[in-house]
């Protein structure tokens, strides 16, 4: 789900710095401020939440 709103394939995520600049693209879209809403600035934050963490665990393995 998290891939989904960020645009990924889970199978191919992208680097932190990438994801880094598409959620910086997506607060423009997505942020209060900019006619979006806070339940998809809370989705578009969850979900950059969920992807760096995973991205985090498989880089210590």
């Amino acid at each position: 789900m998290a891939c989904a709103v960020l645009g990924y394939n889970p199978s191919r995520l992208p680097s932190e710095k990438e994801i880094k600049l598409r959620y910086k693209k997506l607060c423009r879209v997505y942020h209060p401020d900019a006619n979006g809403s806070d339940e998809e600035m809370k989705r578009l934050n969850g979900a950059v939440k969920v992807i760096s963490s995973y991205l985090k665990q498989t880089q210590r393995k």
